[in-house]
């Protein structure tokens, strides 16, 4: 059975099988940027809030439907958007005009006008939308040749060989032609509301080096949706590290990382974050929806970050290996600090009309459930955590933190003079408070083994650990998180009023390196769930008055 065979069939999967409905019949589901932490956020920021207008262009990738069709339709909240067909453009034989349901239900929860609330995106304002089917995306087309105009056109260029050549080699899937490093945009962010894999594992490790490679270099945002319970676990992009992968806040997704090779294993966590996944129309929730949700997230995120330097202590420059391409961003705008303030931001317990998220455990060695990752999405949370602003650790030359903060380090872990320890200090306010911290680094991808014929390119780990210290008089570890097959670190922690913390960032491995990593954080009150029920309302008003507080 031909390998590329496989691969379509799951990708068809990815494009139609997030269309069976759950329904949700016990509630009618309240507008799903209310279950987000939105409507803080507008309450906030007023004519300031914003819209995604400032971001230049975003990317689309989708699986075909039953005709073949990948395309969003001039829907009433997309009739203004630009969507550029690029797999059309390249004339690839999976080049098609028509639209699909399933791309325009994405559009609308990514980039879609807010014509009718609750339909509609949190950034209405994105209006440049580059559009790939998936397989062109990854650079093949339909009938498996490769290196004709669709790996040309196409982004990952992902190696791949139907017959292997020599002949008699049993690694298929190595291009022994010459491959050529993944492609550059001036997009910011790429959603895949998709499933597939292939059946050679040494493809599937190359694609999730070239994923993760266009994140660490570029900085470009990859985000994923899981598949639905309803789905075959033929899902990717859930086993990258660098990009975000996206559940549902009602739990019915196929959670955890597979085993690819030695460096992609199993039981990593997968969902980063859960989001409510309502279809515009409110009727079913899905991993498809879920994720153009968390992606308009990020497109905020970077709105604000780089219409606001004031908030960075510095700039870099990404895609100077195309000039075309290349710019500089704030240490705002990093991969790793749009995850860490995802993370850090995100709500562990939440009671609502519509899917809520009662039974989180912190389960797996980086203190994340290992069904709902770090939690359900919350941008107000994440907001104040970004607008804070920077501030770099004791080491770096920076001094107390206020209680919203992040920090991006350019150069951790003792090699070339780095420091392999980074301090954070605080200390806890008068009232019940919890901690949240999320440190967060990307996987090291040698470029130039991308393009080496027959090699499996090599990806590097780095491992860093993060600790929680009370240094009240003494200097007393009171958490940790010390996984050593994740790339993220999570402590959750209850402070006690008055008392002197220090996060500490370190290096969790003997020998010394140079990398960077991002570390968000927030101390605030403990909340209270709002109550689903007139019951458990009055239950919690009598709890309240003998004193009760829910930490």
């Amino acid at each position: 059975m031909q390998p590329l065979r496989i691969f379509m069939r799951a990708a068809l999967v990815g494009a139609c099988a997030c269309l069976i409905c759950l329904i949700d019949a016990r509630s009618a589901p309240a507008d799903y940027r209310d279950l987000m932490g939105f409507p803080e956020l507008q309450t906030l920021l007023g004519g300031a809030l914003p819209d995604g207008s400032g971001i230049a262009k975003v990317t689309l990738v989708e699986g075909t439907d039953g005709n073949g069709d990948y395309m969003p339709s001039a829907h009433s909240e997309l009739n203004t958007k630009t969507f550029t067909n690029v797999t059309s453009a390249a004339g690839v034989t999976q080049a098609s005009g028509g639209s699909s349901n399933h791309a325009t239900f994405v559009a609308r929860n990514y980039v879609g006008k807010v014509v009718n609330p609750p339909r509609g995106s949190i950034a209405p304002g994105l209006s440049s939308i580059d559009v790939y089917e998936a397989n062109h995306w990854m650079g093949l087309e339909h009938d498996g040749s490769q290196y004709t105009a669709a790996t040309l056109s196409g982004f990952l260029d992902v190696p791949f060989s139907v017959t292997p050549n020599p002949p008699g080699d049993p690694i298929i899937g190595v291009n022994t032609v010459g491959a050529e490093l993944p492609d550059t945009t001036d997009s910011r962010i790429v959603n895949h509301s998709w499933i597939a894999e292939f059946s050679s594992a040494a493809v599937n490790g190359d694609a999730l080096r070239r994923y993760d490679f266009t994140v660490e270099q570029d900085d470009l945002i990859q985000v994923a949706g899981l598949p639905n319970n309803a789905n075959a676990d033929a899902s990717l992009w859930k086993n990258a590290y660098n990009g975000i992968s996206v559940g549902l806040t009602n739990g019915l997704h196929r959670d955890g990382t597979r085993p690819v090779d030695s460096v992609y294993t199993s039981g990593r966590v997968a969902p980063t974050v859960v989001a409510h996944g309502h279809r515009p129309d409110g009727l079913s929730y899905f991993t498809s929806w879920a994720t153009p949700q968390v992606s308009a997230w990020v497109a905020l995120h970077l709105e604000v970050a780089s219409s606001n330097p004031g908030l960075s202590n510095g700039a870099y420059t990404v895609r100077s290996r195309t000039p075309e391409h290349e710019m500089t961003i704030n240490h705002a705008e990093a991969s790793e600090v749009v995850k860490a303030t995802l993370m850090a931001g995100a709500d562990r317990y939440v009671m609502q009309r519509g899917p809520s998220l009662t039974t989180y455990s912190a389960d797996t060695t980086n203190n994340l459930d290992g069904d709902f990752g770090a939690g359900q999405m919350n941008v107000f949370n994440s907001y104040l955590i970004l607008a804070a602003g920077e501030s770099d650790s004791v080491e770096d030359g920076g001094g107390p933190v206020e209680n919203y903060g992040w920090d991006y380090d350019p150069s951790f872990g003792g090699l070339d003079g780095s420091n392999a320890t980074a301090t954070y200090g605080f200390t806890a306010g008068t009232g019940p408070e919890q901690l949240f911290a999320t440190l967060a680094w990307n996987i090291d991808i040698e470029d130039g083994d991308l393009v080496t014929a027959g090699f499996q390119p090599e990806a590097t780990l780095y491992d860093l650990d993060l600790q929680l210290f009370d240094v009240t008089g003494i200097d007393e570890l009171v958490a940790a998180s010390v996984s050593d097959i994740h790339n993220t670190e999570n402590i959750v922690f209850d402070v006690t009023a008055g008392r002197d913390y220090q996060l500490r960032v370190i290096k969790g491995q003997e020998a010394d390196f140079n990398w960077d990593y991002a570390l968000a954080w927030r101390v605030s009150g403990v909340a209270i769930p709002e109550p689903c029920s007139l019951l458990l309302m009055i239950v919690a008003f009598a709890l309240l008055q003998r004193g009760f507080r829910r930490r």
